[in-house]
């Protein structure tokens, strides 16, 4: 089964979305070989889709929406597509061209309504590819097969797919999921798994089969005796296991699939817990090892992918502004010459992501800290301040003072505190601190008026209390 165009709309974040996957030219000397159905030389498609963009750009929910599709039509799935809604009030809708292992290539169209799971439209036209045709003169000879326009249930158009099923294969795996596949067990190979898995983590020993276990269950045994059981790909003991180890086992189910039929592969991110270098090793084995008549769809973040020698239109790259767009970088690139590592780092595609907010995140830092550090040295004055002004009065005055505020010490504590306060107070507490401090400062001058003036002693304890006693409750307990 292989993939040459896909528009989608109203679908997970997907708004009049199209992306193409055949490509116009023979490429001279290419290093992916059988990028055409197999004696249809003219009918070519993308066998190799690197899928690249930032964070949130819509390449893992690209391959989510197409599985839901591929589910829809190979297994009359329609609750995965009408859950995955963008606007529950306006109509799913996709349109597919893929041709399937008979030659044939089937254009469908398709409305649905999520909020009662009805299919509102439904068009199926298809074409024998001819052994000199194009996928541009296929398209010229489509023949129509099914039509139906108004509301149907899944059960009264499963007509329209019963010639595609025995044809239709596919194989998803994403970094946060599990797979969806229509891929048979097949029988592992141990040579395979060996490889992959020692490659990935050298403590190991050795893979084997189980013999007295039930089927497809083996054995990881590594260098220090401990074994991990792996049955039907679910693995007892993880914690023995690395992150980048769990994905190599996906990893090593995925070249064991490839032995099968023909069919597309998503590879979602898998590869981002190992080295680069080990990346771009496996990429190139998966690249030989894929079947004819079969594609591979790989999504990474790593840029030495783009220092590959593979073609130009092997890479698409997604982006989204107002809604999830793709850019071709043969569209943008016409001489074989220019560095698309370059390019990509110059951003001439528009794709890298925006990061003048995370330097505003570092200036908004600075200032706080600039803030506190002025806010230290006001408290610093008023230390001195009220060292000053205690000083000049008698003992007796300030005993009571002493035990029951211990000023200096908690005013000291305080100053600690404010340091350790979430970030998202800090601006508030600042500008509360700034108004506070004003009027502690008249205090203090008013407490020297009154000491200069021979004031009672009385009459000093009960100002000092009050002016303390406020400090404590108003500027310290609040903040």
């Amino acid at each position: 089964m292989i993939i040459m165009n896909l528009e989608i709309d109203n679908l997970y974040n997907f708004e009049d979305f199209k992306i193409n996957f055949s490509y116009p030219r023979k490429i001279k000397d290419s290093t992916i070989e059988y990028e055409h159905l197999i004696n249809r030389p003219n009918f070519r498609f993308k066998r190799l889709n690197i899928l690249m963009g930032a964070n949130a750009s819509g390449k893992t929910t690209f391959g989510k929406a197409m599985m839901s599709i591929f589910n829809f039509i190979g297994k009359l799935n329609v609750k995965g597509l009408v859950s995955k809604a963008k606007d529950i009030s306006k109509d799913i809708s996709f349109k597919i061209d893929l041709v399937l292992g008979n030659n044939t290539l089937y254009v469908i169209e398709c409305k649905i309504s999520p909020k009662n799971e009805i299919i509102t439209y439904l068009e199926v036209k298809s074409s024998k590819v001819g052994l000199k045709d194009s996928y541009k003169s296929t398209l010229k000879k489509l023949e129509m097969r099914y039509h139906h326009v108004g509301e149907k249930s899944i059960e009264d158009i499963s007509e329209a797919f019963k010639d595609l099923k025995g044809y239709m294969g596919w194989y998803f795996t994403f970094a946060e999921i599990n797979e969806d596949t229509t891929v048979e067990a097949e029988k592992f190979d141990f040579k395979i798994l060996n490889a992959i898995l020692k490659t990935f983590d050298p403590s190991i020993k050795e893979v084997k089969e189980s013999l007295d276990s039930p089927e497809d269950t083996y054995y990881i045994e590594f260098l220090d005796g401990k074994k991990v059981m792996v049955q039907k790909g679910e693995v007892a003991n993880k914690h023995l296991l690395s992150r980048g180890t769990y994905e190599g086992l996906k990893i090593a189910e995925i070249f064991n699939s490839m032995k099968g039929a023909p069919r597309p592969y998503y590879i979602d991110e898998k590869l981002s817990f190992v080295q680069t270098e080990l990346e771009l090793d496996i990429l190139s084995t998966m690249i030989g090892f894929l079947p004819v008549n079969s594609q591979l769809f790989f999504t990474t973040h790593n840029a030495d992918v783009l220092e590959l020698n593979i073609p130009l239109h092997s890479f698409t790259f997604f982006k989204k502004e107002q809604k999830v767009e793709v850019v071709y970088p043969t569209e943008i690139m016409k001489k074989n010459d220019r560095s698309l590592f370059r390019a990509v780092k110059n951003d001439i595609f528009k794709t890298l992501p925006n990061t003048d907010l995370i330097y505003e995140i570092s200036e908004i830092h600075e200032e706080l800290n600039d803030r506190l550090n002025e806010f230290e040295e006001t408290i610093s004055k008023n230390f001195k301040k009220w060292n000053d002004l205690l000083k000049g009065l008698d003992s007796n005055d300030l005993k009571d003072l002493d035990l029951n505020y211990k000023d200096e010490h908690k005013l000291k504590k305080y100053f600690i505190n404010a340091r350790l306060v979430n970030v998202k107070r800090k601006t508030e507490i600042l500008k509360i601190v700034e108004e506070k401090s004003a009027g502690i400062h008249e205090d203090l001058n008013y407490l020297e008026s009154i000491c200069e003036l021979n004031k009672t002693t009385k009459e000093v304890e009960r100002l000092l209390n009050k002016t303390l006693s406020e400090l404590e409750e108003d500027d310290l307990y609040e903040l």
